[in-house]
């Protein structure tokens, strides 16, 4: 127990049997004198030790607060960390060779289209640490797996009780990657075989060629619909994490 939350009940007691002597003992004396000047000292007493408990609580929360938020910032780090590769994977796999010359900053272009993927299973040569003979979606689902680990890993380990917004978007996050997670099965059209060719090829063909709206089909494509899905949901959802993540760092 707090020992200021002692201190406040051993005086409410002092009070008690002050307040009972002084009802028993006779008017005018001195003891009566004396026993209501140690009342309205104790009331005194008591009311510092009130106010000081206030004081020292505001403080407390404010430390604590001050501690989650750095918490918090050291968790949006590592993040960032993995977001950034996942941006840079995310650009190979949705912007094709002759559109990157027009993409100076290297940032994937919020209204790619659905046949900008039909490249993804060609070598990742623009990730040069990845190795040439990793296909860009190879890449692209292992950055994606460790942005979501990461955000997994914040979400287990970091107190975010002070940030509901940025723990909702990162449970949010979660959630609907793994809602319909086309990973397996992409991987596997890589390499089946498809006649006297291969799936991938077709896949190539199925994708560039398509125009108009993006829909479920209930084909081979729809797989690729849900890659395309999760690419425009990862761009939306990083709008709203930089802006929850620029109001933590205010409050630091």
């Amino acid at each position: 127990m707090n020992t200021l939350l002692k201190i406040s009940l051993i005086l409410l007691l002092v009070l008690s049997l002050l307040g009972i002597a002084d009802y028993y003992i006779p008017d005018c004396s001195l003891f009566q004198d004396y026993i209501r000047g140690t009342f309205t000292e104790t009331i005194g007493i008591l009311v510092t030790i009130v106010l000081i408990e206030i004081i020292l609580s505001n403080s407390r929360k404010k430390e604590h607060e001050i501690l989650i938020n750095k918490s918090a910032i050291r968790a949006i780090e590592m993040i960032n960390i993995s977001l950034e590769n996942y941006n840079r994977a995310a650009f190979d796999i949705a912007t094709p060779s002759d559109k990157k010359h027009l993409m100076t900053n290297k940032t994937l272009d919020d209204n790619f289209l659905f046949a900008d993927l039909c490249e993804l299973f060609e070598s990742s040569n623009s990730l040069i640490f990845e190795g040439i003979f990793v296909s860009k979606i190879e890449v692209y689902f292992d950055k994606l797996d460790h942005l979501a680990q990461t955000i997994k890993t914040a979400l287990y380990q970091v107190d975010l009780s002070y940030h509901n917004e940025l723990s909702k978007l990162l449970i949010d996050f979660i959630k609907y990657i793994e809602e319909y997670y086309p990973k397996n099965g992409i991987l596997k059209d890589k390499t089946q075989s498809l006649g006297d060719g291969k799936m991938k090829d077709e896949i190539k063909k199925i994708i560039s060629e398509h125009t108009g709206n993006v829909e479920y089909e209930g084909t081979v494509k729809d797989k690729y619909v849900r890659l395309y899905e999760i690419i425009r949901y990862i761009n939306n959802f990083k709008k709203g994490y930089k802006k929850l993540e620029l109001d933590i760092r205010m409050k630091n």
